[in-house]
């Protein structure tokens, strides 16, 4: 995977952007949602996409083509948990550590964590997750440990001090209601160790989340669209996945509202 260009940090002017929820690489999703979201807001020139984006040389360039006749600038993803982790993790931690990487483009790479700025506002992303369908997967070819937030990943991202968004691909223990009912009643298959590593996962996300205290969270993973708010007024949103309503919204960075895109848009 090529490195174009790396950065510490990003200050991006935006004063509106759009944040999406899961891809799996699916080009013919991006091809009809870029051109949705441009004809839904053509004023937008920023994507944030939350993980599970799985970055072939196949989806960069299709993405690279229709976000250029979307007009979009920049394409920022953070990783999920189904992701080639080995391309990653050579960026991550050996090419460019603790540095954001433009590897086509439009698509910028944010390793764990990463903090920048959205018209002036203070942005933590903090990607990896567990994935509960590892059992069905191959070690070392669709699914490695390396998508885990580890400790230091934890700490790392609360020593940043707070922020004002935080950009996750696993969702809190806090989380919406939507994506409760699916965590309280898993399938068979994925209870036992998996649920348990899940769990862990998302106290990860909690601990972070209360150490930060972001007004607003929006995570991926869960593949339902949903949001919550919190007695002391912090909002958690989930986004859905490819193909489905919720996917994708636009994020006022002054009032921190999402507007999602229906599937009526396209």
């Amino acid at each position: 995977m090529k490195i174009f260009e790396t950065a510490e940090t990003l200050h991006l002017p935006d004063e509106r952007v759009w944040v999406a929820g899961d891809w799996h690489g699916n080009a013919g999703w991006v091809r009809s949602v870029f051109r949705a979201m441009r004809r839904f807001d053509d004023r937008v020139e920023t994507v944030l996409q939350l993980g599970d984006f799985w970055p072939t040389e196949e989806f960069l360039s299709v993405l690279d083509g229709e976000a250029k006749l979307a007009g979009f600038k920049r394409v920022l993803f953070l990783p999920g948990n189904h992701e080639p982790w080995p391309l990653l993790i050579q960026i991550e931690e050996d090419l460019a550590p603790g540095q954001a990487a433009r590897i086509s483009e439009v698509v910028w790479f944010l390793p764990r964590p990463f903090r920048f700025t959205v018209a002036g506002r203070r942005v933590l992303a903090l990607g990896g997750a567990a994935s509960v369908d590892k059992h069905w997967r191959t070690p070392g070819r669709d699914w490695w440990e390396e998508e885990l937030i580890t400790e230091q990943h934890e700490q790392a991202a609360v020593a940043g001090g707070p922020a004002d968004v935080m950009l996750t691909h696993e969702s809190p223990v806090s989380a919406v209601p939507e994506a409760q009912r699916i965590l309280d009643d898993p399938p068979l298959a994925f209870r036992g160790e998996v649920q348990q590593t899940s769990a862990a996962q998302r106290e990860r996300v909690e601990r972070v989340w209360e150490g930060v205290q972001p007004k607003v969270l929006l995570h991926g993973h869960m593949h339902v669209f949903g949001d919550r708010e919190l007695d002391d007024g912090r909002k958690v949103i989930s986004l859905a996945c490819d193909g489905m309503a919720g996917n994708v919204g636009v994020l006022d960075m002054a009032t921190l509202e999402l507007a999602p895109m229906p599937l009526t848009a396209f």
